[in-house]
């Protein structure tokens, strides 16, 4: 029995979506995931992405084990699910957590997550940052297939505080202080409508008064996340979350 009309049945994940309305075979590791785990057959629909924003419905044609030949049904621009582009800057934790950090924003649809070294910092980014980059975007690539999201969470090159603050994003800067007077719920409401969003959490040893007298000089606005200290992962995805909720919230006539 066909599901042609209930495209999110699957989605799957290519480099690059086919320009013409040509056959063509998917990735064997993706082939494999829908022959194999999702048991799709021939006349089954999915949903194919490349991170584009672009969608496409495709059929199956003929399939076995590791090899799927799907046709194009439909296209449509999905484009990114937040209103405005999110930033996370962050210190990374240690171990596990790292990869728990950027799986949940990935998850939360954070566009861009920036690994930044700060002088408390115990994770150096830098070090195997190529394989960790790759690591990354699998992880970014399977949050993105498991929540619907048409657009992947990019990730930026290791930098050092003042590196960064030398060339910072356009849009809302906000850092993340257990002391802040205001929330950071106050700041994006009184702050809105903004054309983009940075976070900044710094290591768990805490950044020292130089470093927050620099975010501060570079025009970010100290915010409180909770009543309480958090982790490193725990800032980000809490704000990631707040971000995302707070985006949805707004009208679309109220958008930039």
């Amino acid at each position: 029995m066909s599901d042609e009309d209930n495209p999110g049945r699957g989605r799957f994940y290519v480099e690059a979506l086919p320009c013409d309305d040509g056959p063509f075979q998917l990735p064997s590791r993706e082939a494999a995931h829908a022959a194999a785990s999702r048991r799709l057959a021939v006349g089954y629909s999915l949903t194919l992405f490349d991170g584009s924003g672009w969608e496409l419905i495709a059929r199956i044609d003929s399939a076995s084990r590791s090899r799927l030949i799907v046709v194009p049904v439909s296209r449509r621009m999905a484009g990114p699910a937040l209103a405005v582009p999110v930033t996370c800057a962050t210190s990374l934790p240690k171990g596990s957590r790292e990869d728990f950090l950027v799986s949940r924003c990935a998850e939360l649809a954070v566009t861009r997550i920036v690994p930044v070294d700060f002088a408390r910092s115990v994770v150096k980014a830098s070090i195997h940052w190529a394989k960790r980059r790759e690591r990354y975007k699998r992880l970014a690539v399977e949050a993105a297939k498991q929540s619907g999201q048409a657009t992947i969470t990019d990730f930026s090159d290791p930098v050092d505080l003042p590196r960064f603050l030398a060339s910072l994003p356009r849009g809302l800067l906000l850092i993340g202080d257990p002391a802040a007077d205001a929330s950071v719920l106050d700041v994006l409401n009184a702050r809105w409508p903004f054309q983009a969003v940075t976070f900044l959490v710094g290591p768990e040893g805490g950044v020292t008064e130089d470093e927050s007298a620099a975010a501060r000089r570079a025009g970010f606005a100290p915010v409180r996340l909770a009543p309480t200290t958090l982790r490193i992962e725990t800032a980000c995805i809490a704000f990631a979350a707040v971000a995302s909720a707070f985006l949805l919230s707004r009208p679309l006539r109220d958008r930039p």
